[in-house]
């Protein structure tokens, strides 16, 4: 037994040898190849030195970024780079070399007078293609705030998002303002409330190349094109959508759950009128139809909608859809219009709507300019209804909604109430589960834009 024992650790500790051997073989040649500039050659070493079985240091990831980007694969080098930043670890100091890294490489694209070329292992990146990976990468590095169990850690991926902001969003004007306002408003909430991680010393520090300021002044020219209750009117239904920009909800309950709104949406100004209905379907299904065009449709089922949807969607590039019931509430927390607003300036309910619905937009707008939020109809949402929803989501500070709940229940969400709903059930809060079959002259829609 003291033999076996003895030659189980000779050949172990042999093994041992060999990879370390191995080891400094490649980084021996490794360092020739970059002396010589032969990116290229030392990524392939590098990515031999990678699958090695032993502890890869965030100095040696960083840099094995930082030469994927030169050896004109930007798009790998970014892909390392963000996924060791989600996976390094929760006390951030682990991933400062990686954001260091992806620093370097948005301050050099961004003073170079090209970018690298496309990858030379694949076909060239068409922008459209590009956008589309940079917004999963986008999402890749925000998708970690799930993962992270406490507050700071959260936070603290910010950075990943601030250095992707600089550069591959860059064709798509609309996205990059939209990673620009997500990113400095985190970046002052990490300042604000979080002053003394390790993530926020590095922001704040000077070894950090990428300052708020200079991001903040380029949101500001941004700003003057995109800015929160712009409104953009589509050639379809020829009705205004307004902007809704990224931030953090805090919901008003006894929760305390934040909700992280990472993408600006447009959603419709109003609810969806008879007269928009009726120029889709060719039909008015509405209960109220002495009411007018301008009147909000009713008496559609959630089913209905969907054929609504194919139909609409059919006639242009971008994409119609429902809120998702987080959307909804979302807008529905910037009311009212002012201070002194009462239900009876902004909302058609028990109270005063005479039982009937009333023409769209004849009330006072809630505080990003949508009208008819509470009160009037109800509004279908796109998710399916669990009554236990916010009792189920985790506890930590900051959440990510989910884009939508897919599941397939018999019942949907409706948000909003109606004109025969009481005062005290207008809230934001308030959420009912109704069969997706079910029609109601109480029970309308409005529309989310999503500009392709």
């Amino acid at each position: 037994m003291r033999l076996l024992k003895f030659v189980f650790c000779f050949l172990l500790s042999l093994s041992l040898c060999v990879s370390e051997d191995t080891r400094t073989g490649l980084m021996d040649e490794a360092a020739h190849a970059l002396k010589a500039q032969d990116f290229l050659k030392a990524s392939t070493i590098y990515q031999k030195l990678y699958e090695l079985d032993y502890d890869k240091t965030p100095e040696f990831l960083a840099e094995y970024g930082l030469i994927l980007w030169k050896a004109n694969q930007p798009i790998r080098a970014r892909e390392l780079l963000l996924h060791y930043i989600g996976t390094a670890g929760v006390e951030g100091r682990f991933y400062v070399p990686a954001l260091q890294a992806l620093s370097q490489i948005a301050l050099a694209e961004r003073k170079a007078p090209s970018a690298p070329k496309p990858e030379v292992t694949q076909k060239p990146v068409d922008s459209g293609r590009r956008e589309a990976l940079a917004r999963d990468l986008f999402i890749q590095s925000m998708s970690a705030l799930r993962t992270m169990p406490t507050t700071p850690d959260m936070v603290e991926h910010a950075p990943a998002w601030l250095v992707e902001s600089q550069t591959i969003f860059a064709r798509n004007s609309f996205f990059r303002w939209n990673a620009l306002y997500l990113t400095v408003m985190v970046w002052k909430e990490i300042q604000a409330n979080f002053s003394d991680t390790t993530m926020a010393r590095y922001l704040m520090g000077s070894k950090n190349p990428l300052r708020l300021q200079d991001l903040e002044s380029e949101l500001h020219r941004l700003d003057e094109r995109f800015h929160a209750g712009m409104k953009y009117k589509d050639d379809v239904l020829n009705t205004e959508f307004l902007l809704l920009p990224p931030g953090i909800m805090n919901r008003q309950d006894q929760s305390n759950q934040r909700y992280l709104f990472s993408n600006a949406i447009f959603m419709g100004q109003s609810e969806v009128t008879q007269g928009q209905w009726k120029s889709v379907m060719g039909t008015n299904p509405a209960y109220f139809t002495s009411c007018g065009l301008s009147c909000p449709v009713e008496n559609v089922s959630w089913d209905d909608l969907q054929e609504f949807l194919t139909r609409l969607n059919s006639s242009t590039t971008d994409l119609y859809r429902l809120p998702t019931e987080m959307e909804w509430e979302y807008a529905a927390t910037h009311f009212p219009a002012s201070p002194q607003s009462s239900p009876q300036d902004f909302a058609w309910y028990e109270a005063n709507s005479v039982s009937v619905v009333h023409a769209t937009a004849l009330k006072d707008p809630t505080g990003l300019g949508f009208s008819d939020l509470f009160g009037n109809v109800w509004e279908w949402s796109s998710d399916s209804y669990d009554k236990d929803y916010f009792l189920k989501l985790s506890d930590a500070n900051l959440l990510i909604p989910n884009p939508e709940n897919k599941n397939e229940s018999l019942e949907k969400t409706i948000r909003g109430g109606g004109y025969d709903t009481p005062l005290l059930q207008l809230s934001p809060l308030k959420r009912k589960g109704m069969p997706r079959s079910q029609r109601a002259k109480n029970l309308g829609f409005r529309l989310v834009l999503v500009l392709k």
